[in-house]
């Protein structure tokens, strides 16, 4: 893809925030019960995120969120492991593209 191609998948969309005081309240309960989960599930190893790639359309594609749909956050669950290889991999910086395509 070209980066200046407006159909590019993986451009970040810009954030909308919510517009009116139900939007708001209920942008609040969502991260708030996607962060006590996180908390819930520490135990097998998570992560929460909330920047760039849930804005992409492919991410959105990938989730099937509709077009009214307001994505939170991310909430990513797994297993430690022990293997060295693993390890080193996850502390690799990769692009978002590789992120996403990773998915």
């Amino acid at each position: 893809f070209d980066d200046d191609d407006e159909s590019d998948p993986f451009t970040e969309m810009p954030f909308v925030p919510p517009q009116t005081e139900e939007q708001l309240e209920e942008y609040a309960l969502a991260y708030t019960a996607v962060q006590q989960l996180n908390g819930q599930l520490r135990h097998l190893g998570s992560k929460t995120v909330s920047g760039p790639i849930i804005r992409t359309p492919a991410f959105r594609g990938l989730v099937r969120a509709d077009e009214t749909d307001q994505v939170v956050a991310l909430l990513m669950v797994g297993r430690a492991t022990t293997n060295q290889s693993s390890t080193a991999s996850l502390k690799s910086k990769k692009s978002m593209n590789d992120i996403i395509l990773d998915l």
